[in-house]
C-alpha cells in the first residue's frame, strides 16, 4: 500500500510562512473551499436553504459572512465562495448540495485555489506595489476582485489595514508567492 501525503500548493509538506519585519506572508492550507451559484430566479429560496443548513447568511456584493462553522463571501451576481476548515470534515461540497437541492449548482474547488494570507501594520505599503486596490480603503469583511502580477485574484479584508487573505488560482501558485515575497523583500525590512 502507498502512503499518501499531503502537499500544499507550492510542493512543500508545511506551508511557508515568512516575515519581512512585522508582515507576514503565510500559505494557509487548511480549508474547504466550494463555489456556489443560483439558478435562474431561485436566489432568495436558496439563501434561505444555505442559511438553514451552515448557519450563515450569503452576502451581498463585495461582502464576507462568517458562521460557526463555515464562511462566505461573494464572487459574482448570485455567486459565492463557501469555505470551512477541513478540521470539521464537513464534506461541505455534499453538504451543501444536499442543503439547496436544485435551487443553485455547487462545485467542489478546494483544489483549485491557492490562499496566502498576508498581516501586519506595513501591508498597505506591501499592496501598493502588487495591485491597484487601495486596501487602506477596504473595511473588514469585505472581499474584492483584482490582479496582482497578471494574475486574476480575490483580495479579502478580514481585519482592516491588518489582515488580508488572497485567493489565486492553484496553477499559479509559485508565480503568486512570488510576487507577494518579491514585493516584501523590497520594500520591507527583512527579519
Amino acid at each position: 500500500m502507498t502512503d499518501l501525503q499531503m502537499m500544499t500548493p507550492l510542493g512543500n509538506t508545511t506551508p511557508a510562512v515568512e516575515h519581512f519585519g512585522t508582515t507576514c506572508i503565510a500559505e494557509h492550507c487548511v480549508t474547504e473551499l466550494v463555489s456556489l451559484a443560483a439558478r435562474r430566479g431561485q436566489t432568495e429560496l436558496l439563501q434561505s436553504c444555505v442559511e438553514k443548513e451552515l448557519g450563515v447568511r450569503l452576502p451581498r456584493v463585495g461582502g464576507t459572512a462568517t458562521g460557526t462553522e463555515v464562511s462566505a463571501w461573494w464572487i459574482g451576481p448570485d455567486q459565492w465562495m463557501i469555505e470551512a476548515r477541513w478540521d470539521i470534515k464537513s464534506a461541505l461540497a455534499g453538504r451543501v448540495a444536499q442543503g439547496i437541492g436544485k435551487l443553485g449548482s455547487v462545485v467542489d474547488q478546494s483544489d483549485g485555489w491557492v490562499r496566502y494570507d498576508i498581516s501586519g501594520p506595513e501591508v498597505k505599503s506591501a499592496f501598493e506595489k502588487l495591485t491597484a486596490i487601495d486596501v487602506q480603503m477596504m473595511q473588514s469583511g469585505t472581499v474584492v476582485r483584482s490582479t496582482i502580477h497578471h494574475i486574476g485574484c480575490f483580495i479579502r479584508c478580514e481585519t482592516a489595514r491588518d489582515y488580508y487573505s488572497i485567493y489565486g488560482p492553484r496553477s499559479s501558485a509559485g508565480s503568486l508567492h512570488e510576487a507577494l515575497i518579491g514585493t516584501a523583500v523590497a520594500i520591507l525590512p527583512a527579519e
